[in-house]
C-alpha cells in the first residue's frame, strides 16, 4: 500500500519517480503496463526510464505501438482537430478549412514521429540520420497497422492473455464521421508538394510495412547495452519455419554455432535473393543464421555474432567492400528488376502519387541510375577476388550450377552435395513468374531506349537484350 500518491486538480494521480522504485524494490506495487506519451517529455529518456524500473521489477518489456499510412494519417488528424478533438488545446486551428484547404496550406504537419523521438522543434530541417534514429528507436516495438488492428489485437492477446469484448473493435469512430478522399482527389500539382512535405514520414512508414523486426533493448552505441543485448532471446520471428531471423544482435535459443561462412548477400532488389535464401535454408537445414540489414540490426557485418547469412541491397550504394570477405552478389537485368520492384510497391501501396505511366516512367529512370551505379561498384569494377556472382537468369536456367556455387561460397570446407541440389531444386519451384510485356507500362520503344543507354553495361555483365528473347 503506497502512501505517497497524490491528486492533481484534474484528478490524475501521481508520484515521484524516485519514490516509485523506491516501492517497485520492496515489491508494494505491480506494474501491469505503461503508457509512453511522445508528447510530453523525451521519448528516449522514457524509454531507459521503462527499461530501468522493468529490471527492478524483475520483468522484460514488451513494446507495441501502431502506425498507419501518412496520407490516411494526416485526413484523420485533420478532422480529428478540426471537428471532435474539443480537449486538444490546438483544437479549432482547422476551423473553415476543408482537407483539400489542409493540403494546400502550410499547416501540414511534416515528420511527427521523427520529430518526437529526436526532440526536433518544427522549423528544424529533417536530416537522413533523424529517420535512422527513428527506425532505431521504432525497431524495438511490435508494430502493427491500423488497416490490419484487428488482427494486431488478436495477436496481443495471444501474447499477453487478455480477455476483452471483441465487439469493442467494430466501435464506432467519431471522427469516421467525414467523407474519406482518395488520392485520386487531390489535384498533382498539390499532391506533389503533400509528398514532398511528408517523404520521411512515408520512408519510416514504408520501412516498417515491409519489415518484421522486433527487439526488446534500447538501441544505443553503448558497448555495456550492445552486449546486453546479446544476451537476450529474440521472439521467434522467422520468415518461414525453417528461417530464423536475427535482428538487433539478440540470439534465439535454438541457434548453434556452425562452420559457415559469414556471407554479406549483396543484391539488387528484386534480383533472386528470396529464391536463393529458400534454397540455402533447405540445403543447410538451420544453419543459415539470417539477418536483413534493413529491417534487423542495420550494421555491416551485423553485430549478432552468430549470423552467417546478411541480406542487403546497398540502396546508397555506400556499404563498405571488404577485401577479406566473402560475398553473394545477385543481379538481373534491369527492367525486370525495376519492373518487378514497382509490382511490389504497388501490392505495398506505395505510389502515393499515382499509379500512372509517368509514375512509372520516373521511377524507372530513378532506378536505372541506382543499377548502374550497383552493377558498377559491385560487378563491374569490383576486383575483390572472394565473391560469388549470380546472375538471375542463371539461376533460374541453370540452378544446379549456380546453387552449386552458393553453396561452395557458404562452406568452402565441405564439397556440395550434388544430390542434396537435386533434391532443393525438386522441392523449390525454380521458375521465371513474371514476363516484361505483361507489365501493365509496357512500351517496346520505351523500354528499348532503356536498353540502348546501358548496352555497355549488359555486354560486360553478358546480359541478354530482354525485348527481343521475351516477346519471342
Amino acid at each position: 500500500n503506497p502512501v505517497n500518491i497524490k491528486t492533481e486538480d484534474n484528478g490524475r494521480s501521481v508520484m515521484k519517480i524516485e519514490e516509485f522504485k523506491k516501492y517497485l524494490k520492496q515489491d508494494m506495487l505491480k506494474i501491469r503496463g505503461i503508457i509512453l506519451n511522445p508528447v510530453l517529455g523525451s521519448t528516449i529518456g522514457s524509454l531507459y526510464l521503462v527499461d530501468e524500473i522493468c529490471k527492478i521489477a524483475d520483468i522484460e518489456p514488451y513494446y507495441f505501438t501502431t502506425m498507419r499510412e501518412p496520407f490516411d494519417w494526416h485526413q484523420s488528424f485533420f478532422y480529428y482537430l478540426r471537428d471532435v478533438g474539443t480537449w486538444e488545446p490546438t483544437y479549432g486551428q482547422f476551423n473553415n478549412m476543408s482537407f483539400l484547404d489542409y493540403i494546400k496550406s502550410d499547416k501540414v504537419v511534416d515528420s511527427w514521429n521523427i520529430r518526437r523521438i529526436n526532440e526536433l522543434s518544427d522549423n528544424e530541417g529533417i536530416m537522413k540520420k533523424h529517420l535512422d534514429e527513428t527506425i532505431n528507436i521504432l525497431s524495438m516495438f511490435d508494430i502493427g497497422f491500423v488497416y490490419n488492428t484487428h488482427d494486431f489485437i488478436k495477436r496481443l492477446k495471444e501474447i499477453f492473455d487478455w480477455k476483452y469484448n471483441e465487439n469493442i473493435l467494430f466501435h464506432s469512430n467519431a471522427n469516421k464521421k467525414y467523407k474519406k478522399m482518395s488520392l485520386s482527389d487531390i489535384p498533382e500539382e498539390d499532391l506533389i508538394r503533400f509528398n514532398r512535405r511528408t517523404k520521411k514520414d512515408l520512408d519510416l512508414y514504408n520501412h516498417f510495412n515491409s519489415g518484421k523486426s522486433i527487439t526488446k533493448q534500447i538501441p544505443t552505441n553503448d558497448e555495456d547495452f550492445k552486449k546486453e543485448s546479446l544476451e537476450q532471446y529474440s521472439r521467434d520471428k522467422s520468415i518461414d519455419k525453417k528461417m530464423i531471423f536475427l535482428c538487433k544482435g539478440e540470439i534465439n535459443a535454438d541457434i548453434k554455432k556452425n562452420n559457415l561462412n559469414k556471407i554479406p548477400n549483396v543484391s539488387f532488389p528484386r534480383s533472386g535473393h528470396a529464391l536463393l535464401r529458400r534454397c540455402l535454408q533447405l540445403y543447410f537445414n538451420n544453419e543459415i543464421n539470417f539477418c536483413e540489414f534493413y529491417t534487423g540490426c542495420n550494421q555491416t557485418p551485423c553485430i549478432n555474432p552468430n549470423t552467417n547469412y546478411q541480406k542487403h541491397h546497398d540502396l546508397e550504394l555506400d556499404m563498405k567492400i571488404d577485401p577479406k570477405e566473402n560475398y553473394l552478389i545477385q543481379y538481373r537485368h534491369p527492367l525486370e528488376s525495376i519492373t518487378s520492384l514497382y509490382n511490389h510497391g504497388l501490392k505495398e501501396r506505395r505510389w502515393y502519387n499515382g499509379d500512372s505511366k509517368e509514375t512509372w516512367i520516373r521511377f524507372c529512370n530513378q532506378n536505372i541510375k541506382y543499377w548502374k551505379g550497383f552493377v558498377h561498384k559491385w560487378v563491374i569494377n569490383n576486383d575483390n577476388p572472394n565473391i560469388t556472382y549470380i546472375k538471375y537468369s542463371d539461376l533460374i536456367d541453370n540452378p544446379q550450377d549456380e546453387l552449386r556455387k552458393a553453396v561452395e561460397c557458404m562452406d568452402p570446407l565441405n564439397k556440395p552435395d550434388e544430390e542434396k541440389i537435386a533434391k532443393v531444386i525438386d522441392e523449390i519451384d525454380i521458375s521465371k513468374r513474371n514476363f516484361i510485356h505483361n507489365f501493365k507500362y509496357y512500351d517496346p520503344v520505351y523500354f528499348k531506349e532503356v536498353e540502348e543507354s546501358l548496352k555497355k553495361e549488359l555486354e560486360l555483365l553478358n546480359i541478354k537484350n530482354i525485348i527481343n528473347r521475351d516477346t519471342q
